[in-house]
């Protein structure tokens, strides 16, 4: 059980950590081009 919420904890963090990611580099293009 608790390995459990850990893991859904970790993916949580993952994905927030992906989609940062993903954002920060279309703010980046975006400001690139205008």
């Amino acid at each position: 059980m608790c390995y459990a919420g850990l893991g859904f904890l970790g993916a949580l963090g993952v994905l927030e950590t992906v989609s940062a990611l993903i954002g920060y580099k279309l703010d980046v293009d975006v400001l690139r081009i205008s």
